[in-house]
């Protein structure tokens, strides 16, 4: 993926997408793929994403083949609803638990 014409092609999508990023709370803990890990890098809880990982939220970057819709659905499965996704682009997950626990 060359992320600067992306970046270009799709930016109503990443405006979208840095707004998704300020709704999860700032006492979530996080995993993410690596692209999305600087945009939050202000959180006490924030790690890359590998399979198997649990947090209270997961950010993953669609358009990196390792994300694809079989992993989506797998954590689906374990416990985790999805609150934001566009496009094959990117999917925000939480984990219901989290969420219950609010």
């Amino acid at each position: 993926v060359n992320y600067v014409v992306d970046y270009k092609e799709n930016s109503e999508e990443y405006k979208s997408l840095y707004e998704d990023l300020k709704e999860i709370p700032e006492d979530a803990s996080v995993v993410a793929s690596p692209l999305f890990i600087a945009h939050l890098s202000n959180r006490s809880e924030i790690d890359e994403y590998y399979y198997g990982a649990e947090a209270d939220y997961i950010v993953l970057d669609c358009r990196d083949n390792r994300y694809d819709s079989r992993i989506v659905n797998g954590l689906v499965k374990k416990g985790y609803e999805i609150k934001s996704q566009h496009k094959n682009h990117y999917v925000i997950l939480a984990n219901k638990k989290y969420e219950e626990e609010k």
